[in-house]
């Protein structure tokens, strides 16, 4: 997949080496992502081992996506002093070793403390990728590299969620781990191939800056909506191996796994999201159909049968990421200037939707059941709606306002 993606940055920039790291460089970041995501669909083997609930269970997410939510904008002062290439192999390194004591150890709480560090070790990697990809494109295929990179992301957390379960079912759960510990290493290797400049400039986050873009209501309208987005990713997914064990006691984790097939939709629809919103008319409608995909799609979850759940994650999935693609797409093609700290931003929201959605609304699943979690989650999905709205009204309101 990855070489793929290098060839074809290659030849848009006419052989120029630096377009080679696009694919690379992905590689990193799409381990990185399977270290995020893999304990969603061994989470029922972490209740019966531990003796814990299912929202306790869920804290194996939340734990990482806390620093996630917190860290990016202070990883924006790192990447100043220090090039993303050493921040990206450290981060590796760490992560590697983090991913082997996670099979060593007995304790949940410890379990805990090794996915918060995860959690500081996974930002640095995703932040040091987006930086060195940025400063390595070439300027007219920056916006296509950018796709290539969460089509990656997307990989990676589908084969998290269904190498985890495969390897729980036919061989022992500590397996994947160690191999995707090997494979980090690898990744690590890799790098040593990639050419790098001598510098990568990014520019230092000011907390007034940041103010004065969060005031802009363009801005805070996507920054809301995406906020919901995951949310209801994060909420959903954290939570349907525990509703799948419902429908089908006894479903094997490989099963649990495949489950997850949705996912490579949201390959495609990432990839082709910028000729979707062409046909569509503009991004912000575009987004705003991707929501109603994604409100379908949770209604058809009600439906208490898992055939219908396997096809309504392909809609589920391929929705988010068309919305999570035009959204990256639409608050840099606005920023004419600290585009760093408006991405800084964005990774926040995100990452602070996936922090509430991991772990909250199981407690509406646990105490009330499956229909009034759905509801939840519709009703955040409504309200990412309303901020796109909200949004667009401001934008045509620009648009027709003599200057």
């Amino acid at each position: 997949t990855f070489s793929s993606c290098r060839g074809e940055a290659r030849a848009a920039s006419g052989g120029c080496p630096q377009a080679g790291n696009t694919g690379a460089a992905g590689r990193g970041n799409y381990f990185s992502l399977l270290c995020a995501l893999r304990p969603t669909t061994a989470a029922a083997l972490f209740v019966e081992r531990f003796g814990i609930s299912e929202s306790d269970a869920a804290l194996l997410i939340t734990a990482t996506m806390l620093p996630l939510a917190i860290a990016p904008l202070s990883y924006g002062y790192l990447l100043e002093a220090v090039p993303a290439m050493r921040v990206l192999r450290w981060s590796l390194v760490g992560l590697a070793i983090s991913e082997l004591a996670f099979v060593l150890v007995d304790s949940f709480i410890v379990l805990l403390g090794i996915r918060f560090v995860q959690g500081l070790l996974l930002p640095a990697a995703f932040t040091s990728v987006m930086t060195f990809i940025s400063g390595t494109a070439h300027s007219t295929r920056l916006r296509r590299s950018m796709s290539i990179y969460v089509a990656a992301t997307i990989v990676g957390g589908y084969l998290g969620r269904l190498l985890a379960g495969l390897g729980a079912s036919l061989f022992d759960w500590r397996l994947f781990f160690v191999v995707l510990a090997a494979a980090l290493l690898v990744c690590l290797a890799l790098l040593g191939r990639l050419y790098v400049p001598t510098r990568l400039e990014t520019p230092r986050p000011r907390p007034g800056d940041a103010v004065a873009i969060l005031r802009d209501p363009t801005y805070l309208s996507t920054y809301v909506s995406i906020f919901c987005l995951f949310l209801v990713f994060a909420g959903l997914l954290n939570f349907l191996p525990f509703r799948l064990h419902v429908l089908m006691p006894g479903l094997s984790s490989s099963i649990t796994g495949l489950i997850y097939t949705g996912y490579l939709l949201g390959v495609a629809t990432s990839l082709g999201s910028g000729r979707i919103a062409a046909m569509v008319g503009n991004e912000q409608r575009t987004m705003i159909i991707g929501f109603g995909g994604y409100m379908l799609a949770l209604l058809s979850t009600l439906v208490p049968n898992v055939g219908v759940l396997f096809g309504g994650l392909f809609l589920f999935c391929g929705s988010m990421f068309l919305v999570h693609s035009l959204a990256t797409g639409s608050v840099n093609q606005r920023a004419a200037q600290h585009r760093g700290i408006v991405n800084g931003l964005y990774v926040t929201f995100y990452y602070s939707g996936g922090v509430t959605g991991s772990y909250l609304p199981g407690f509406v699943y646990e105490h009330v059941g499956w229909p009034a979690f759905v509801l939840l989650l519709l009703g955040v999905a409504g309200l990412g709606i309303g901020a796109l709205l909200i949004g667009q009204k401001y934008t045509n309101l620009l648009l027709t306002t003599p200057r």
